[in-house]
């Protein structure tokens, strides 16, 4: 049986649809904090079990009661801004959580694989014209988000090299589509321009980030937990490089708007210009994309148009 943690937060609500499709067994936990949306998970048979990753007898309760094989652990605080508001949050579900989540699997001596997400920001800024990032390369993080993901990283990392636990490592990019939470910035300036209001870009719009549909960064996580390598690190990326104006210009174009609805506002603190990160250990699995990068920009528009209150 596969446990995703996360499952009402944009990624784990997704992974869950996805596998519900595929007639999969599986079971799904959240703690249901800010980024958390309930209404991410209709349409599923199985409620959400309630569960506050940083309380260990709750999540002992849960592995005590489920046969769970796999586990993709999606679970987290991952919003930069507010990390840098505050950073507490973080701490506690990132690292106190997870560390949680691997012991009590470690208890079980049944879980034969563990998807740990990290993030690209693990490798913190990544400038044009120099090699992107690849598995195994240090950790540069800028600020407590990334910070938290990089102590993330390490308590699984301990839990494999110290007690053999199966643990796999991702470092994904960038996604986007359906039921992601509209502080990010593909829903919220779509949603935005869909109401008639200007956009909040900020004033050095050349900030570059990699974009990836998330219905394939789910199909990676299924690849890896049939093909991936206990131990080992995995970057998920598209290749797909968009610059925050390109990504504004894309927006408006698909919802009929001009660059008038462009509000020009401060750059945040700890803001890094790109990340990047090389592919070609997860295409060696067979990981590919399925869907074009403006083919689900699209989707994405319309499903927000049809779920959101307009």
């Amino acid at each position: 049986m596969i446990l995703i943690t996360g499952s009402a937060g944009f990624i784990g609500s997704n992974l869950c649809h996805l596998l519900y499709q595929m007639d999969t067994e599986f079971i799904h936990l959240d703690g249901f904090f800010p980024e958390a949306d309930i209404n991410n998970l209709r349409g599923l048979d199985a409620s959400p079990i309630t569960c506050d990753l940083a309380d260990e007898r709750m999540v002992e309760f849960v592995f005590k009661h489920f046969p769970i094989t796999k586990i993709v652990h999606l679970a987290a605080n991952s919003h930069v801004d507010r990390s840098i508001s505050g950073d507490a949050p973080f701490w506690r579900s990132n690292v106190i959580g997870t560390a949680n989540l691997m012991r009590a699997a470690l208890k079980t001596g049944k879980v034969e694989l563990i998807i740990n997400q990290i993030t690209d920001e693990f490798y913190g800024e990544i400038p044009r014209g120099t090699p992107d990032a690849v598995e195994g390369q240090p950790p540069m993080p800028t600020s407590p988000y990334p910070c938290s993901k990089v102590a993330q990283y390490f308590v699984g990392k301990s839990f494999h090299t110290t007690y053999g636990l199966p643990v796999i490592s991702t470092f994904p990019v960038n996604a986007y589509g359906p039921r992601q939470n509209v502080e990010k910035l593909i829903p919220k300036f779509a949603t935005n321009l869909m109401r008639g209001e200007k956009v909040p870009l900020m004033a050095s719009s050349h900030f570059e980030r990699d974009w990836i549909p998330v219905v394939d960064m789910c199909r990676a996580f299924l690849l890896l937990l049939e093909k991936g390598t206990p131990g080992e690190e995995y970057n998920i990326g598209a290749d797909r490089h968009r610059t925050n104006k390109q990504i504004t210009e894309t927006l408006l174009e698909l919802t009929g708007r001009d660059s008038s609805y462009i509000e020009t506002v401060p750059d945040r603190a700890a803001h890094d210009c790109r990340y990047a990160v090389n592919s070609d250990k997860i295409k060696s699995l067979g990981f590919e994309l399925s869907q074009g990068f403006n083919e689900y920009m699209e989707y994405t528009i319309d499903w927000y148009k049809q779920h959101s209150s307009i």
